[in-house]
């Protein structure tokens, strides 16, 4: 008689994250102060192997399912929104790493302290043709995780040699993604900011550097490896990362209100502020907010990725409600923060309690790309038969 042998688990990074949360939580005051990570932070996530969660498996990745990505993403940010914005926007980069050739790719996510890194271009970039590669000049800004990072790059619009700008088969321009190692980059601080400090996300510059060609990958083009989740474009991965993040911040400050409303007398009153009926209210309003707007969230996410599993890309419909539910999860997000900010009181308003620095957090998080109001109106012009004006993916 045979014994069929079980199929390993895979690993369950939600727990993970959950694992190592405390101290991420111990430590998260380091990066407001130092502007970066804090080395058993980092040495944590390396354990962890968190950074390579959307790394495919044939380079040493994880290949995370989407849904449990975002779930892990939202569980760091529950204790810091820093080191979650960190670890989502490695692994947007990352998602790079399904295009190169695989020794390529393993050169730069070989292992779990491989981070790669990058920002939008200011003006004046250039990727050159030349035999063997791109010669390439680069400035950019937003570098999160550039204190950590292994590898920096950009992305850029391609000229050939003779200054001819390169077209795809559509007519575009084509925007080519690089990675090169952090050492050929002059990298400068500028990340003096309210919120989400510990990022690091400073400025860089690249002048004259050898790219070679597979360490090159056509931005939001179409990737090779069979996996339809690598149909999703980056500037999916970060959408919905940065709605989890959100949702984790907000989280994070409904269980920080609930612990402190068991001890918290105000002044002049005599029974803790969880007798109070406003803040009963508004605890259980902000649980309800934060449970619907993750379900939708992750809903819509789910039925996204039933279509990639059908066709190459998303259909339009599918892009505009995807980027609804991830803008309404960040700004509900926001909504309940100002809620429990109001009601813990003075508490709030002290740098090294649970409230401020999740708070300055989300607030950054809105003002980022993907929290844009800016998008309710363009889901608004498509629901009503009109163009939309943007969409970002």
């Amino acid at each position: 008689m045979s014994l069929a042998l079980k199929a390993e688990a895979p690993p369950d990074h939600p727990a993970r994250a959950r694992a190592i949360g405390p101290l991420i939580e111990a430590h998260a005051a380091h990066g407001d102060r130092a502007h970066c990570l804090a080395p058993e932070v980092l040495a944590a996530l390396y354990d962890a192997d968190l950074f390579r969660m959307l790394v495919p498996r044939a380079i040493g990745g994880a290949q995370v399912h989407p849904l449990d990505y975002m779930a892990t993403i939202e569980t760091l940010a529950r204790h810091d929104g820093s080191t979650a914005w960190c670890v989502n926007q490695a692994s947007g980069v990352g998602m790079g790493s399904s295009h190169l050739p695989r020794e390529a790719a393993r050169a730069i996510w070989g292992t779990p302290q491989g981070v790669a890194c990058w920002g939008p271009p200011k003006p004046g970039i250039s990727m050159r043709a030349v035999e063997g590669g791109y010669v390439v000049s680069y400035e950019g800004s937003f570098a999160s995780g550039s204190p950590h990072a292994t590898h920096i790059g950009g992305f850029v619009a391609v000229t050939e040699a003779d200054g001819s700008p390169r077209l795809m088969a559509d007519g575009k321009g084509e925007l080519r993604a690089f990675q090169v190692p952090k050492d050929k980059a002059e990298i400068w601080f500028d990340w003096d900011v309210i919120g989400l400090r510990g990022t690091g996300s400073n400025a860089y510059r690249l002048t004259e550097v050898f790219v070679p060609t597979e360490n090159t990958w056509v931005r939001d083009g179409d990737s090779p490896d069979p996996d339809p989740y690598y149909r999703l474009r980056a500037n999916q991965i970060w959408a919905g990362g940065f709605a989890s993040i959100a949702l984790g911040l907000a989280q994070g400050m409904l269980d920080a209100l609930i612990e402190l409303a068991v001890h918290k007398i105000p002044r002049d009153e005599k029974n803790p502020i969880r007798e109070n009926h406003v803040v009963q209210h508004e605890v259980a309003l902000s649980e309800a907010k934060l449970a619907s707007a993750r379900l939708y969230f992750r809903d819509t996410l789910r039925r996204f990725l039933d279509e990639l599993k059908l066709q190459p890309r998303a259909s339009l419909d599918m892009r505009i409600a995807y980027r609804l539910a991830a803008t309404h999860a960040i700004h509900t997000a926001r909504e309940v923060a100002e809620m429990l900010y109001d009601a813990a009181g003075t508490h709030s308003i002290f740098n090294d309690g649970p409230f401020a620095r999740r708070y300055r957090d989300l607030r950054t998080v809105t003002q980022q790309l993907n929290g844009r109001k800016a998008h309710y109106h363009n889901v608004g012009r498509h629901l009503l038969g009109l163009q939309p004006a943007m969409i970002g993916f």
